[in-house]
């Protein structure tokens, strides 16, 4: 933190009114030239400029942290480091370096994830959505059997709707461990019907990312039923896009 008590007493008014105004960028930056002499030398317009340019940053920088926040990512702080970009990846670079630039997000695509239990799916899957959240997207992460569980407590407290409309509302939703939840096989046939409902509402119009363990060819048979299994896939598969991971487990 910095020091201010070097400040003179007019320095100090002048530091702590932006601060009274909700400027607080500025109000460092204030406290930054007051100690700094050799900002004496900067023009009326530099020094001006620099106590602009800090607010715009300062602020930029609390929304997107507000963002990933309120998007609830696995890894929110995850990045595109050289843990993932390994031969034995085999990470196709050209569709992630496309994915990156967020195209999909705005064309309102559907991204598969898949991969080993380790190969960094949930991390790339959040990187992604980082990327996306400073380029201004909206999203919000939820593990598969959260969700399927979230739609069976909103359908009990008759608020269903609301709960289907905020996920409506959302640029990008990532759905993470599709196909590993043991609400799957076996589980009454809402359990496929909410998956068909989220897909159906955001076909079109909101971007959709799904992460599972298990190759996409084999996500028909994890529905058990096959309605909405040809529902959901028809959504899934077509025109849309399927990033796949191999190698070895970066756990360890």
């Amino acid at each position: 933190m910095m020091d201010l008590s070097t400040l003179t007493i007019k320095q100090m008014d002048i530091h702590s009114k932006p601060k009274k105004l909700r400027l607080s960028g500025m109000a460092e930056e204030a406290a930054k030239q007051f100690a700094n002499a050799n900002n004496d030398f900067l023009s009326f317009e530099d020094r001006l400029a620099a106590l602009v340019d800090k607010e715009v940053t300062n602020r930029a920088s609390n929304r997107l942290a507000k963002m990933i926040k309120k998007a609830q990512l696995r890894y929110p702080e995850a990045y595109f480091d050289e843990k993932i970009d390994i031969p034995e990846r085999a990470i196709d670079k050209g569709l992630l370096n496309g994915l990156i630039e967020c195209e999909w997000i705005k064309n309102a695509k559907v991204l598969s994830i898949t991969g080993a239990t380790g190969t960094g799916k949930s991390y790339i899957a959040c990187a992604l959505a980082v990327a996306a959240i400073g380029k201004g997207f909206s999203a919000r992460y939820y593990f598969t059997n959260d969700l399927i569980n979230q739609f069976s407590s909103r359908r009990a407290e008759n608020t269903v709707i609301e709960f289907s409309n905020e996920l409506s509302s959302y640029d990008l939703l990532i759905i993470d461990d599709f196909g590993y939840s043991a609400s799957y096989n076996g589980a009454p046939s809402n359990s496929y019907g909410c998956i068909f409902e989220v897909l159906n509402s955001r076909e079109g119009r909101k971007a959709t990312m799904i992460v599972s363990q298990v190759p996409r060819g084999d996500w028909y048979d994890l529905f058990g039923c096959y309605t909405y299994a040809d529902a959901c896939m028809d959504r899934i598969v077509k025109g849309n896009y399927l990033l796949e991971l191999s190698g070895s487990s970066l756990r360890g």
